[in-house]
């Protein structure tokens, strides 16, 4: 078997992929080398994750009197204040379309799931990395 395949998904769902390898690569397990290996490959795309994030809270988000982006505190998150009802509407669109495109081709060092089975694990973050880079 190949251990190296591509998978054609969205960026939301490589979005997702890499927060499930962040939470995976905080454990200790024999597949650190394959998660260190998928985190660099999609390092430079989640590069531009953040670079749309940037921007659309430069552009959408309101700034208060200091020119840093207003922020309100609700259930412990951090919540942007948007600038207006068409700055939100606007933000949510550009997200949407942006989550919605195809991600680049990323080559997933695919590993046994066995090489988790001694460690405790939240399955509901790991299923988004069954049968892409997780397998039996």
């Amino acid at each position: 078997m190949k251990a190296e395949t591509k998978t054609k998904i969205s960026k939301g769902e490589l979005i997702n992929i890499a927060d499930s390898l962040t939470y995976l690569a905080t454990k200790e397990t024999p597949a650190w080398y394959e998660i260190g290996k998928n985190l660099r490959s999609i390092k430079a795309f989640m590069t531009e994750v953040e670079g749309v994030r940037k921007d659309i809270r430069d552009n959408c988000g309101k700034k208060d009197v200091n020119g840093d982006l207003e922020v309100v505190k609700s259930d412990g998150l951090e919540l942007i204040v948007w600038k207006d009802k068409d700055s939100e509407s606007k933000q949510k669109e550009i997200w949407e379309n942006f989550i919605n495109e195809d991600a680049p081709e990323i080559e997933f060092c695919k590993f046994s799931i066995e090489k988790l089975s001694d460690c405790k694990l939240n399955g509901g973050l790991l299923s988004n990395l069954l049968e892409i880079i997780i397998i039996d």
